[in-house]
């Protein structure tokens, strides 16, 4: 059977998502992509006119992606909320941890491409956390402190749990379950570990 040609550009793609896991983008050439996509080397750029396209366009969806994580109104409270965000982010990111890899090796490889979705995924994802925080904050449910920092603390705590439950694998770590990963993490973020003072 013939594949229609956007049924080509998946194959492709998820051909291309493979191979920069693996290698990232710099050891990555067409022939390769092509060679796993199954197609001739030539047919590759039918679909896509460079490598640099389908990097873009991989990464372009993952962008997509990121209203995924986040409630568009939420009822819950607070500590739901963040727990649901945690809880969203580890099952998708880890059933296919593909995308961390690649988030890896586009930080350490430097290229222009890298450098500007990694800003622009940041943004994003900073800039829908620094919009939960700034309600919270005018509703006094937190206390008054910089949006900016509450948001790359929390995250740092959601993609750390990411990374040693898929590249930097901790055996204890992986006998937590994700809601139980949640659970802590959001309690410590929100509450800390102190006992209060009476």
């Amino acid at each position: 059977m013939r594949l229609k040609g956007s049924q080509r550009r998946e194959k492709i793609l998820k051909a291309a998502k493979k191979l920069f896991a693996q290698k990232g983008f710099k050891g990555t050439t067409t022939k390769m992509l092509a060679q796993e996509a199954g197609i001739s080397e030539s047919s590759l750029y039918k679909y896509f006119s460079s490598k640099e396209e389908i990097y873009l366009n991989l990464l372009e969806q993952k962008i997509k992606d990121i209203g995924f994580y986040f409630p568009i109104k939420s009822k819950n409270s607070l500590k739901d909320t963040l727990k649901s965000i945690v809880v969203q982010f580890l099952k998708r990111n880890t059933k296919d941890p593909s995308f961390v890899k690649i988030f890896l090796y586009a930080s350490l490889e430097e290229h222009e491409i890298s450098k500007n979705i990694l800003s622009k995924l940041r943004n994003i994802f900073f800039s829908r956390l620094e919009s939960l925080f700034q309600i919270w904050i005018q509703e006094k449910k937190i206390k008054k402190m910089d949006k900016h920092l509450l948001s790359k603390f929390f995250f740092g705590l959601l993609y750390y749990s990411l990374l040693l439950k898929t590249i930097f694998p901790d055996d204890e770590f992986n006998d937590y379950t994700i809601e139980e990963i949640a659970n802590n993490l959001t309690e410590i973020f929100l509450e800390g570990v102190l006992y209060e003072q009476k």
